[in-house]
């Protein structure tokens, strides 16, 4: 099987992996090679219409799996990743999110850490040789050459929410914004999480419903009483993209003065904007650490899904309000440094996720691709629209939620990563909108 030098990037969710996706195809187009990427609806719906190279899936779940059939089927190099994982940590749910038949079908899968990798090369010890090291894109971001320009959003924040604390939320089940629990279910059975048939899968569920409604009870009481004990400072409440934000809104908008709830762009802009982060089970709080902002893990108590999160096995959890009260007081003082052990700590993170000092994720997982393409590539092949190519496709509200882009938007986007790597410049590259949401990135002929 040949394939074009051509990599395929379909994306879900904007807000959580177009930037990662975008340094990524920087990488990619310096070397020399075509990338197409966007709304991952059109893009895999466009396969059959498309010359063949390399895909990279975001997941391997089951909906992904029927999508790595259509992709082999028409010719293509499958590999793939985990990002949901990035929040994960213990070892039966890390299974539950890859589906059996998606690691057959991948010629590799990536994982963001030796935690990842060899809980994975364990419970698979027949694709063990496919499971490879390569860190995530997502926190080379992280990096100060990639957040120097998010500093002018953050001071604009600053000036328009005041010297802020950001609490972050993570209900994506007991808040859905996809409707009632019962039909978060539905997703989870779909993608092959849960198989309701079965009484284990059903106590799993209860206890992640359990554990998300309870904790989202206990942030829904406590912000009220931080705004009323700290009357002179600002909060920002910024709920999951998953969740209903409604439900935030009618609680905290027009009722709570010194407090606002708010989705609205990169959550990293936030949180370099806030003065202390408080979360619970969040990727928030693993790239706050990283990013060297106070951050705190608050639970209500120990509970069996305590200990899923990556963040809640690393962090020293402040488990009651009365502490968290005193923490919030040092960092309103000016004093954080006498509550710093309650902090998250990037160094805390080594076992889940791979870091170099001097090479990139986007290094490390290029490289790797380059070797798996090696002596199977079409030097002559380059991208172009076949027979029977969509140029767009009916979507839902979520879907288009998820991700709408013009033209206009991702020559931004991608200019603004670009300014922050080695990689090509924005003047050595041609971005095209191919169809709805769909772009594609090359050097010019």
């Amino acid at each position: 099987m040949s394939v074009s030098r051509i990599l395929y990037l379909p994306i879900e969710e904007a807000v959580r992996d177009l930037d990662a996706r975008i340094l990524l195809a920087l990488r990619a187009v310096d070397a020399g090679w075509q990338v197409v990427f966007g709304q991952q609806w059109l893009l895999v719906r466009n396969l059959r219409a498309m010359p063949a190279g390399v895909i990279y899936f975001k997941g391997a779940n089951r909906i992904q799996s029927s999508w790595m059939q259509e992709a082999t089927r028409t010719g293509n190099l499958v590999i793939a990743c985990d990002e949901e994982a990035t929040v994960l940590a213990r070892p039966d749910i890390l299974k539950r999110n890859v589906n059996d038949e998606a690691l057959q079908l991948v010629h590799a899968f990536f994982a963001q850490g030796r935690h990842q990798r060899d809980v994975l090369s364990q419970l698979y010890p027949q694709f063990a040789s496919k499971i490879r090291m390569s860190g995530s894109t997502r926190f080379d971001l992280l990096r100060p050459q990639y957040l120097q320009p998010r500093l002018e959003r953050a001071k604009a924040l600053k000036e328009q929410y005041g010297d802020f604390i950001l609490i972050n939320t993570n209900f994506g089940y007991a808040n859905s914004n996809w409707g009632s629990p019962e039909d978060f279910e539905k997703i989870l059975e779909n993608v092959g999480i849960a198989d309701f048939s079965r009484e284990e899968d059903r106590q799993m569920v209860k206890d992640r419903y359990d554990f998300e409604k309870s904790t989202m009870d206990a942030f829904m009481s406590l912000i009220p009483r931080l705004a009323e004990r700290f009357p002179d400072q600002s909060f920002v409440i910024r709920p999951h993209p998953a969740e209903d934000s409604a439900i935030w809104e009618e609680l905290i908008n027009d009722k709570v003065k010194n407090a606002h709830a708010i989705f609205e762009g990169s959550v990293i802009d936030w949180i370099l904007a806030s003065k202390l982060l408080i979360q619970n089970s969040c990727t928030t709080g693993i790239e706050a650490a990283f990013m060297k902002c106070p951050c705190v893990s608050y639970a209500i108590g120990d509970h069996p899904f305590l200990d899923v999160y990556t963040s809640n096995r690393v962090s020293n959890i402040i488990f009651d309000e009365n502490t968290l009260i005193d923490v919030v007081d040092q960092v309103c003082k000016g004093n954080p440094e006498k509550v710093a052990q309650y902090f998250l700590k990037g160094g805390d993170f080594a076992e889940y996720f791979h870091l170099e000092d001097k090479r990139l994720a986007c290094d490390v997982l290029f490289e790797q691709i380059v070797e798996i393409v090696s002596g199977r590539l079409d030097e002559s092949g380059r991208w172009e629209k076949r027979d029977g190519y969509l140029e767009s496709y009916p979507r839902q509200k979520w879907q288009v939620n998820k991700f709408d882009k013009s033209l206009g938007q991702m020559v931004k986007d991608v200019s603004r990563i670009a300014d922050g790597n080695k990689f090509a410049h924005p003047g050595e590259m041609r971005l095209e909108n191919v169809a709805d949401s769909l772009f594609l990135l090359t050097r010019p002929d």
